[in-house]
């Protein structure tokens, strides 16, 4: 199920989330490397950049996975 939001406030929240990513992207080294292990056995060794270029790609395949759903739904 979906929550159902007044548009003027996915407006506000988008906007907010816009000027917090410029602020963090503006302020933060993104070729620093991060250490993360998801898994015990296998080592993650990555760049800010590389996070997030991968959370970017994930963001996308959600965005079409709506946009079938919106499709199959007509």
């Amino acid at each position: 199920d979906w929550d159902v939001f007044p548009l003027h406030y996915l407006e506000k929240l988008n906007n907010q989330n816009y000027r917090e990513t410029c602020d963090y992207l503006e302020k933060k080294d993104l070729n620093r490397y991060f250490q993360d292990s998801p898994e015990s056995n296998i080592l993650l060794d990555q760049t800010a950049t590389d996070i997030l270029f991968h959370l970017l790609q994930h963001s996308a395949y959600h965005r079409g996975q709506i946009v079938l759903n919106l499709k199959l739904e007509k």
